[in-house]
Order: structure tokens, then C-alpha cells, then sequence
């Protein structure tokens, strides 16, 4: 007999997820549909922990909310920190909000969400499209997401940060020493590395803030745009074309970047996409 278990339950829109796990894998799919669909199954069939685990799982329907815990394990098991690992596949209608928290768990979202927050240890959060904001928090995982319609809040540790075309207010990335890499963004946003590079393809307005210990800096600029420049490096070179500014077009990106040891360069936006090159 399988040790999968599959709940299923029908739905009139989009829903609140609400889902806690320590490790393994968490699958969210946003579709087209009228029910909502969970599975989770053991990580290994064969281990009495990831088994019990799986077993123990609590999925829980609200009339308009979705809640999974999946059990941290208990006894000795707990005591020593070995929890059981699952693999959760949910399946949610489009523009669901979501919410993951996890030890170590990889967290991995496709389709089309609302908001989106998710916390994992040594996990990585990769996302296709949000609607909505996003809050993503990693101790050593990658975060990679595709589009966001909303702000953007992203901190790793050791973890690289990559997103494509942030459209809210604000970006505001942070990691030890990973690279940081934005494709676009329409509003304010703030990059810091301790010690990796640090891109954004095209600001279109506000004010870019970036700084890295030793790693390049990068900024595009979206064409047309007036742009004032201040720059701070120790031993890095400084270039690209819009390096001291420019004085005419519509709107205005106020760009403040500093650098230890890497090189800056300030330029009108590429066609290439980001972190080529």
C-alpha cells in the first residue's frame, strides 16, 4: 500500500495557504480549477521517519483558507533534530496566497500566486509568477523568482538572490555573500552583498541603492530616463556611459553605489538578460 496520502476539496477562488514543514520538498501549483488538491508522501518510503511523518500530516480546509503541518517528529527523533522528510504537492486555484515555513525544505511555486512569504533554512524558494508581494527568507538556498507584480523583500544568507522584473514599490535584497540579480524594477530599490556581484538590468524610477565588499556592481538604466550618479569604490575602476549621469529625460533614478575592491559600471539598459556576461 502506498504511503501517499491525497486530499482533495472543492473551492470557489483563490485561497489562503497556509503550510509548515521542516524538511523535504513543498510543491505549490497555481491553476485554472475548482478544487484544491493535496498529496504528501514520504521523501523515502523505506524510512520510518519520513513514513510517520507523512502519516502524521494535518491538512486542515477553511471556507476560504488551506492549512498543512507536517509534524517535526517527537521523542528522540525531535531531540536531536532529525525530522522527518516529505514531499507536499498542493494544487491551488490562480492568485491563492501563500505562506511556507520551513527548516530545510526546498519550496518551489509555479503558476500564478497572489502574495507570496516563504521561510526555509538550507532550502532554496524559486517561484514563477506573483501577483502580489513578495517576503522570501533563506539561510544558505538560492531565491529565484520570475515576475512580481508587488514589492519584493528578499534575504539569504549564503544563498544567491535572482528575480525577473519587480513591478511594486520597492526591492529590497540582502545577502552575505551570494550575488544579487534584478532584471527591471519600477520603483525604489536597495542591493547588498557582503562579498558577491550585484546586477539590475533597468531601473525606470526612484532610487537604486547598492553596495557590495568586493563584488562588481552593475545598474542599467531604462532609456530616456534623467539619471543623477554618486559613486564610492576603494580599488575598483569606474565606468559605462552613464557613469556621470544624465541631465536630460523624463522621470529621474537617483543611483548611490559603493564597492570596496569591485569595479562599478553605470549604463543605459541592455537587451541581454541579467548576469550574462
Amino acid at each position: 500500500m502506498s504511503a501517499a496520502t491525497t486530499h482533495e476539496s472543492a473551492c470557489t477562488g483563490p485561497l489562503a495557504v497556509d503550510v509548515r514543514l521542516s524538511d523535504g520538498v513543498c510543491e505549490i501549483a497555481a491553476e485554472e480549477r475548482d478544487t484544491v488538491s493535496v498529496e504528501v508522501a514520504p521523501a523515502d518510503a523505506h524510512a520510518d521517519r519520513d513514513v510517520g511523518a507523512a502519516q502524521g500530516t494535518v491538512v486542515s480546509r477553511q471556507p476560504n483558507g488551506l492549512e498543512v503541518r507536517v509534524p517535526k517528529g517527537a521523542g528522540t527523533a525531535r531531540l536531536l533534530g532529525r525530522a522527518g522528510r516529505v514531499r507536499a504537492v498542493l494544487r491551488v486555484p490562480v492568485g491563492s496566497d501563500v505562506v511556507v515555513r520551513a527548516d530545510g525544505a526546498d519550496v518551489s511555486v509555479s503558476g500564478a500566486v497572489g502574495d507570496l512569504a516563504a521561510e526555509t533554512g538550507s532550502g532554496a524558494v524559486t517561484a514563477e509568477r506573483v501577483h502580489g508581494d513578495v517576503r522570501a527568507e533563506t539561510s544558505s538556498g538560492d531565491i529565484l523568482l520570475g515576475s512580481v507584480g508587488g514589492g519584493a523583500r528578499l534575504r539569504s544568507g549564503t544563498g544567491n538572490v535572482r528575480t525577473g522584473e519587480v513591478g511594486g514599490s520597492s526591492v529590497d535584497a540582502v545577502t552575505s555573500s551570494g550575488a544579487l540579480a534584478v532584471a527591471a524594477a519600477g520603483g525604489d530599490v536597495r542591493l547588498k552583498s557582503g562579498s558577491g556581484a550585484v546586477t539590475l538590468g533597468s531601473a525606470r524610477v526612484g532610487t537604486v541603492t547598492a553596495s557590495t565588499s568586493s563584488g562588481r556592481i552593475r545598474i542599467g538604466v531604462a532609456p530616456g530616463t534623467r539619471t543623477e550618479v554618486k559613486v564610492s569604490t576603494s580599488g575598483g575602476s569606474v565606468g559605462g556611459d552613464l557613469a556621470a549621469g544624465r541631465t536630460d529625460g523624463a522621470g529621474l533614478v537617483r543611483i548611490h553605489v559603493t564597492t570596496g575592491s569591485g569595479d562599478i559600471d553605470v549604463h543605459g539598459e541592455e537587451t541581454k538578460a541579467v548576469g550574462e556576461g
